[in-house]
């Protein structure tokens, strides 16, 4: 089985070879790195990626568009508009800096995503092709017992084309391992900018990101991580095309954007087929979502539901001081929702509708936000939030309230859990702290609570989780950071009464890590991370009548090499080795992968990991990326379970990534 897990934090910095900086990674792992494993997500990737290579004119850019980038306060984006709009323009990005005294981590970071009056060459054909294989070397159970289709290779192919400022689209097809195939999930859209007097106009697939994601956001959004302030506040793009890999995301049709003087308004409609779980009576219990098509059993889901979807939006500009949003939209279903007993309040029926209020405004150097949510249950989704921006300091605060009845399947706003914005309450505390030029603090605290019982604990439940990070930049080429993070929250556990007969009982999780880093970076060319990171874990029963500690305790260390110094091609190399001493802690990993993938490993037990990435660059227009992976448990007979399980003790994976430019 699999066990322990290690931090992988360092992330493959997403810009193009052969330019890397502790920047780039840094603002990646603090914006990615969660306790949950991810085996490949390139949403949030994507939108990172599309800033760098088409960085935001800082002279022609709104508050809003500045808000996108990371790190980047809100106050911060408000001033260096109206400032702008005053003076006539910037001259160079260090006089941004200058007047509005950036500091110099941030000032790296804004660097990467903004320009000073950008030249754009109309009528200019771009086009990008991304091509990537990903092969596990080991073949599981579900291969040799004929479950799966005998095609092991992962599969990604995508080509993304620009025709000036005007015209854009893309086409997207992607098969996981054990499908049969190449384009079991495949995408496609036209965008149009700057047409019939309508902003932007987009058919086929789109995606559409607004207020703070209570009823529409991409796929995954961006969740507590090792930054205080950013994922508390949504920064929504609108209508976008959709590119991402997550097959039930995404809409199907048309959308359109248009704006009336201080009336910025939207239009959109939906139609598709959508995977989910159908019970014997021909009625749909749930969605299912995790896109596999690989034995009978998950071919029977594909594409059962048909949902009809339509909608408007429309926001209303306060001048530079922020807007006022409202949100509509009615979905139908060819079957009926009715949930199974374990959740009787999830969703049912075979239609919905829901409408949001939502608002940002921006006061001196406060920023107040919030949307409130209502679906056709009766239900009541809200967040509101205020961040505030000193010069040295930013402090943010937000509460949420999500019923158990609030149904919103493409909403993803800030919570506790990832998948959906139900039966919690909440109240986030955020801080980051610049203390002296080189030394810097982070932290939040989050208390949270589920008022009725969840999918896995039949009973109402509660915790919380506090994180304090320290960062200390000793010189531009070393870094020193020591981050402690603890989480709190109860648990369903089983216990024996008097007789021996098994029940579920209260029991409380508790989660406590200690981390130590160390960022090197000799000759400009080799960059070196050293991390060691300690974790226990323990689950014990409330009652104290009943005998029950579940608790163990492991600890990481890993090295992390950078090789750049030649021309065109950077060398990766980690090893990591884990253990505990239950083989029970998982351990979450920010993998370096092919560039465009976030992945978070969980390694659990004891073992090791080593991997090496190759990126190089073959003439002006061809990057080429190599990775080979391989995780050894050397106590271990067997790896996984179900038809996933594989024989024997190591599991390699082998990936390849072609992009070409024009």
């Amino acid at each position: 089985m699999l066990k322990h897990n290690y931090s992988k934090l360092l992330i493959i910095a997403i810009t193009l070879f052969p330019t890397f900086s502790f920047a780039q990674e840094n603002i990646n792992e603090e914006l990615f790195e969660i306790n949950e494993e991810i085996s490949e997500e390139t949403d949030n990737y994507e939108l990172l990626l599309d800033l760098r290579e088409n960085p935001i004119d800082i002279n022609k850019a709104s508050p809003e568009q500045l808000m996108i980038i990371p790190m980047l306060q809100p106050s911060t984006a408000l001033n260096i508009c109206n400032y702008r709009d005053r003076i006539g323009g910037y001259s160079s990005l260090d006089e941004v800096k200058k007047i509005f005294k950036i500091d110099n981590e941030i000032f790296r970071i804004l660097k990467q995503f903004v320009v000073i009056d950008r030249i754009i060459k109309e009528r200019k054909l771009d086009f990008e092709i991304r091509s990537r294989i990903i092969n596990p070397l080991e073949k599981s159970k579900g291969y040799t017992e004929g479950k799966y289709f005998d095609s092991k290779l992962k599969q990604y192919n995508r080509m993304i084309i620009n025709y000036g400022e005007k015209l854009s689209g893309g086409i997207l097809f992607e098969k996981d391992s054990g499908e049969k195939k190449f384009n079991d999930h495949q995408s496609f859209f036209l965008e149009l900018k700057n047409i019939l007097n309508l902003k932007k106009v987009i058919f086929g697939n789109y995606q559409m990101e607004f207020g703070e994601g209570l009823l529409f956001w991409n796929p995954y959004g961006f969740r507590k991580g090792s930054d205080g302030i950013y994922p508390i506040k949504k920064r929504g793009r609108g209508i976008i095309g959709y590119k991402s890999t997550f097959e039930n995301g995404g809409l199907n049709g048309i959308s359109v954007n248009g704006e009336v003087k201080f009336l910025n308004y939207y239009l959109f409609y939906s139609n598709r087929n959508i995977d989910a779980n159908e019970n014997v009576s021909g009625n749909i219990t749930s969605l299912f979502d995790s896109g596999l098509h690989r034995t009978e059993l998950e071919l029977s889901k594909v594409e059962i539901l048909n949902e009809n979807l339509y909608g408007a939006r429309f926001e209303f500009k306060l001048k530079n001081n922020g807007w006022i949003g409202i949100t509509h939209y009615q979905s139908s279903y060819n079957k009926e929702f009715i949930p199974d007993d374990r959740d009787i309040y999830r969703f049912n029926g075979s239609d919905n509708n829901l409408f949001s209020l939502d608002f940002k405004y921006y006061f001196k150097q406060a920023n107040f936000f919030g949307e409130f949510a209502k679906s056709k249950s009766g239900g009541i989704g809200s967040i509101v939030g205020t961040i505030f921006s000193f010069d040295n300091t930013m402090l943010g605060i937000s509460f949420r309230s999500y019923d158990k009845d609030f149904y919103s399947f493409y909403g993803r706003g800030f919570s506790e859990r990832s998948s959906e914005n139900r039966n919690e309450r909440g109240i986030y505390i955020g801080l980051n702290h610049k203390i002296t030029s080189r030394l810097k603090l982070y932290s939040y605290f989050d208390q949270f609570r589920f008022p009725w019982r969840t999918y896995y604990i039949p009973f109402p439940s509660s915790g919380y989780d506090e994180m304090v990070r320290l960062t200390y930049n000793k010189s531009p080429k070393t870094k020193f950071e020591v981050k402690v993070r603890n989480n709190k929250e109860d648990t369903n556990i089983k216990v024996l009464d008097e007789k021996g007969n098994e029940m579920s009982k209260i029991g409380n999780y508790r989660r406590t890590s200690l981390r130590f880093q160390i960022d090197k970076i000799l000759n400009n060319k080799f960059k070196l991370r050293w991390r060691t990171e300690g974790i226990l874990e323990s689950e014990t029963s409330v009652e104290k009548i009943f005998k029950y500690d579940n608790s163990d305790k492991g600890i990481l260390n890993y090295l992390d090499f950078e090789i750049s110094s030649l021309k065109y091609i950077s060398l990766n190399f980690r090893y990591t080795y884990f253990t505990s001493k239950k083989s029970k802690i998982p351990f979450y990993q920010f993998d370096r992968d092919l560039p465009g993938i976030l992945k978070i490993s969980r390694l659990q037990g004891i073992g090791n990991e080593f991997y090496l990435l190759i990126r190089c660059k073959i003439g002006s227009n061809i990057d080429l990326a190599l990775k080979y992976s391989l995780v050894n448990y050397p106590k271990a007979i067997d790896i996984g379970s179900g038809y996933d399980e594989i024989k024997g003790n190591n599991k390699r994976f082998l990936g390849c990534q072609l992009r070409i430019l024009n």
